[in-house]
């Protein structure tokens, strides 16, 4: 059995998937994001990521409930040590393939994460400065038309 063959690769694939779909989706919410709100454009990337996150949690216990079917079972069996061992190295070989998938979507949610952390304030910092601007520009109006319409 090679866990590579079997369950790695299949599991970074459909991850591969996963990230496509959750960036189509985030690029949708940015496209969209003149219309919603800071903390409604951050709901909605959370949201996201946690769909992504349950997915690819879901496909991992799917892929553990498998792995452990093929633990050999019949103790009587003339070769069952040496299927036990091949089990063991079995499930160390996926452990290892599994813990590297894992550290790389973990590195890859961190530098997500501090991206749209960054954007977020970048829109907070931003939004007090525009709606200033907007304030002084309706002032402005303000001033203008009690100086015109004057009577």
């Amino acid at each position: 059995m090679n866990s590579s063959d079997t369950y790695e690769k299949p599991l970074r694939s459909y991850i591969q998937s996963r990230v496509g779909a959750l960036e189509n989706k985030l690029e949708e919410v940015v496209n969209n994001r003149s219309n919603i709100e800071a903390d409604q454009l951050e709901q909605q990337i959370d949201r996201e990521t946690d769909n992504f996150i349950a997915d690819v949690t879901r496909r991992l216990h799917q892929m553990r409930d498998e792995i452990k079917t093929h633990r050999p079972t019949d103790h009587q069996a003339p070769d069952y040590e040496i299927r036990l061992n091949q089990y063991r190295q079995f499930v160390e070989s996926s452990s290892t393939g599994v813990n590297q998938v894992t550290e790389w979507i973990h590195s890859m949610f961190e530098k997500i994460i501090s991206i749209v952390k960054s954007i977020v304030q970048w829109i907070n910092d931003n939004a007090q400065t525009i709606l200033k601007i907007i304030e002084q520009i309706r002032d402005a109006f303000k001033l203008l038309s009690t100086l015109f319409f004057r009577h």
